[in-house]
Parts: structure tokens; C-alpha cells; sequence
């Protein structure tokens, strides 16, 4: 995938505005590929350069990440394949191969 589809990927995904529950299942899932890749909380905020509280905000679900950081997070962890799967299918990738529909109100 080039490098332009890919940043056309996450712009739509910022565009699509998450409900809450979007936002917890995708903190969610960033907080498990960075698990899998063995990472630390503060590691992973080094490697953003983001404060290790932000972290823990996003895989919470409490905070939305602009398009600059989700880059970031893609480069370290690489989450741009869940992000098309929820933007084509509505759900979220989960490490164990199932997947996590999102429901929206």
C-alpha cells in the first residue's frame, strides 16, 4: 500500500467523528497490538513523544488522537489495517483473529 492511500486511510478514519464506543474499542485495540509487540505504556509514549498519561488516555478511550499522532501510532505499532477493516466493515481487528463489531446509537 503507498505511503499517500495509507495517510488517505487515517484522514477518513478521523473524519468519520467516533461515538464513544468507537473510540474505547479502537484505545482498546491499540493498547493490545502495543501489548503484542511488547512495548511498554511509557516505552510507547517515547516513541510518540506524547506523555505516558496521553497513552493511557487514548487506550481508554478517552481521548480522540489527531491525524499527526495516529501516523505516529501506525509506525510504531502499525494499526492501519484495523483502521480500514473498521472503516470498510465497522469493527476492529482483534488480536485473536475475531472480531470486534462497533455499535453505533
Amino acid at each position: 500500500m503507498t505511503r499517500q492511500r495509507k495517510r488517505k486511510n487515517l484522514a477518513r478514519y478521523v473524519r468519520h467523528r467516533s461515538s464513544e464506543e468507537t473510540l474505547r474499542l479502537f484505545g482498546s485495540f491499540v493498547a493490545h497490538r502495543r501489548l503484542a509487540a511488547g512495548i511498554t505504556s511509557r516505552d510507547f509514549a517515547a516513541k510518540l513523544g506524547v506523555s505516558q498519561s496521553m497513552v493511557s488516555r487514548i487506550e481508554a478511550g478517552a481521548r480522540e488522537p489527531r491525524l499527526d499522532l495516529l501516523r505516529r501510532i501506525n509506525s510504531a505499532i502499525g494499526i492501519e489495517d484495523a483502521i480500514v477493516e473498521y472503516l470498510r466493515h465497522g469493527r476492529f481487528p482483534l488480536p485473536d483473529g475475531h472480531l470486534q463489531e462497533v455499535v453505533t446509537k
